[in-house]
């Protein structure tokens, strides 16, 4: 069906005129009464009534009214959309990560992307763990997955990295030179959480779980990088993702963690869609799962 009658339906509504109506669609009075009549035919009834010099709907014209109205606004949604796959490098993508996963696992990722195509606006901003799952916004969610999660990719699941956790203590710490540290001794020492990671405070837990032993948790840092540089200055101890501590973080060693298996210190880097992705975030996805994902890179 035509939608200008449609259009036609919802502007005599607003005018009452046919010559307004004509008007605003740049069209010939005589056109708006043929579309006028052949919208009554196509719904069989009449809609329009004249009262006045007026042009009112009737009551059957009024119910429609909401209808005529949700097509419209749907042809221009469609057109829009339409106008931004004609156009891919363009648009906007938004990406919610935690810090570890934004610094150190998707950087070079976004970089790649917006190489690639130059178009498209990025945004990168942290996860909020409260306000974001039940968010009605279009992005892509990147994080480490937490414990329990599945591990299997999905449409809107991809597995980018997997990595392990380790223990990272000062450099001249007692634990350097212990060749068989046992769970209990981690105890004595305080622990730094990062606030912003909440599945450091699960692998905590799980630790306990399986070792008996408590983590003496007193030292909340704000981003990751402020716990390892608390770590290297101190004589407290955490837990932290292996490839994510490099050659730049001087004064610290990595030690396994003891008491756990290779199973309960892997961790899983995955991108989730969350809602409906924009046509720049469905390039991104097509980018991502057929040309760079690599689970098992170093």
């Amino acid at each position: 069906m035509n939608l200008i009658k449609f259009q036609i339906l919802v502007l005599i509504d607003k005018w009452n005129k046919v010559t307004d109506v004509a008007k605003e669609l740049e069209m010939k009075q005589p056109t708006v009464s043929f579309h006028m009549k052949s919208l009554e035919k196509d719904m069989g009834t009449a809609l329009f009534i004249s009262t006045r010099g007026r042009i009112l709907l009737t009551e059957a014209g009024k119910a429609i009214l909401p209808y005529a109205k949700q097509m419209i606004n749907l042809d221009q949604t469609a057109r829009r959309t339409a106008q931004l796959f004609s156009e891919l490098n363009q648009g906007s993508l938004q990406i919610k990560s935690d810090p570890i996963v934004s610094t150190y696992y998707l950087s070079s990722l976004i970089a790649q992307f917006a190489d690639q195509y130059p178009g498209i606006r990025i945004s990168n901003r942290l996860f909020d763990e409260v306000s974001d799952p039940g968010s009605e916004e279009n992005f892509i969610a990147a994080r480490l997955d937490k414990l329990g999660s599945p591990l299997e990719e999905s449409s809107d699941k991809v597995l980018i990295r997997t990595d392990e956790l380790i223990l990272l203590v000062p450099e001249n710490h007692p634990f350097a030179h212990e060749s068989n540290l046992h769970p209990g001794e981690l105890s004595k020492y305080m622990f730094v959480n990062y606030e912003s990671c909440g599945w450091i405070s699960e692998r905590m837990g799980r630790f306990t779980q399986i070792t008996g032993a408590h983590l003496w948790e007193r030292v909340f840092a704000a981003t990751p990088e402020a716990a390892v540089n608390m770590v290297a200055a101190g004589k407290a101890i955490t837990f932290f993702p292996e490839s994510a501590v490099t050659s730049a973080n001087r004064g610290v060693i990595k030690l396994p963690i003891p008491g756990l298996s290779k199973e309960d210190v892997l961790i899983h880097i995955t991108l989730s869609k969350m809602n409906e992705l924009t046509p720049a975030g469905q390039q991104f996805w097509s980018f991502l799962s057929h040309e760079y994902r690599n689970p098992e890179a170093p």
